[in-house]
């Protein structure tokens, strides 16, 4: 493996020789100057190498696979030519939303399939045709062992939070699939550590990749700031309510240790401020979509 370290780079996205469709995507979206990982990763990705990122949630590495994935797009086939394989329905979900962000103006075809949701609208849209496939290992394998998911046209994959996948147990599922793609294919991973086991799965199923510290030690977003106040139990949803109405968030996630929590603290939320919802495992998909559509999109690079 070639192994390289971000470094501070003046490069911008007109250099890279980016269409005139994806320049003018990227200036609706509001992306003026690329982030390192997408200094990084682009122009390797463009050359048609492997790569093996190091890369924390919140640098811009979705827009840093999903730039070259659709730059590098040819006439649509039989099949997608692209797969990016997700730990979670939810970054499926998110995977999309920046993709087709990216893809606009363009005649691009993206569809994310996962479980949770009726198989039929998957089902109809593979039938139509797609460029680009996003999915978790689990129903991304249930397609193709239903022969609703062609593999022949793929010619790039990407393994998105590779660590969490192996995490989770889907190492079986992701060797499975990466034996039905067809060779010569570009492969790109990113994952927030490189643990022994991700190095494995690389040298099994990557071409001489180029390894790329795109994370370092630094913050994954620069303007977080982080503060934490110590509280007794009992005073913690007072506390939590005279933030709220004092600071009013445009957004805010309220993380809590279980999915009853999470009910009795939106249910003594509601009415007290505007605009409360619950996400947890217990709800369908179709209410965690309704939720996670309801979030505001405006949003830096994801």
């Amino acid at each position: 493996m070639i192994q390289r370290a971000v470094e501070d780079s003046p490069i911008g996205f007109e250099s890279m020789g980016l269409s005139p469709p994806m320049l003018r995507a990227l200036k609706r979206i509001g992306y003026v100057d690329p982030s390192p990982i997408q200094a990084e990763l682009i122009p390797a990705a463009l050359d048609g190498d492997d790569v093996i990122g190091q890369a924390k949630t919140g640098t811009g590495k979705t827009a840093a696979f999903g730039i070259p994935l659709i730059e590098m797009l040819e006439a649509r086939g039989k099949g997608p030519q692209a797969i990016i394989l997700a730990p979670t329905r939810e970054l499926v979900q998110q995977i999309v939303v920046e993709l087709q962000r990216l893809a606009h103006g363009q005649d691009v075809a993206i569809c994310g399939i996962y479980g949770g949701e009726p198989i039929e609208r998957q089902l109809s849209a593979l039938s139509r045709g797609v460029d680009i496939v996003v999915g978790t290992p689990g129903r991304v394998l249930d397609h193709i062992e239903r022969r609703t998911l062609y593999l022949g046209d793929i010619f790039h994959v990407v393994l998105d939070e590779a660590d969490r996948m192996l995490d989770i147990g889907f190492r079986p599922d992701i060797e499975r699939i990466l034996r039905k793609v067809p060779n010569p294919h570009q492969t790109l991973l990113l994952s927030a550590t490189i643990s022994p086991d991700i190095r494995k799965l690389a040298r099994r199923y990557m071409h001489e990749p180029i390894e790329q510290n795109l994370s370092r030690d630094e913050l994954s977003v620069a303007t977080i700031q982080q503060h934490y106040i110590s509280v007794e139990n009992d005073r913690k949803f007072d506390l939590l309510l005279h933030l709220l109405q004092r600071d009013r968030p445009r957004q805010c996630i309220v993380f809590t240790r279980t999915k009853r929590g999470a009910d009795r603290i939106a249910t003594r939320l509601r009415g007290r401020v505007p605009g409360v919802a619950t996400i947890h495992g217990d709800l369908t998909q179709a209410v965690r979509n309704k939720v996670m559509q309801g979030l505001p999109t405006d949003r830096s690079p994801s």
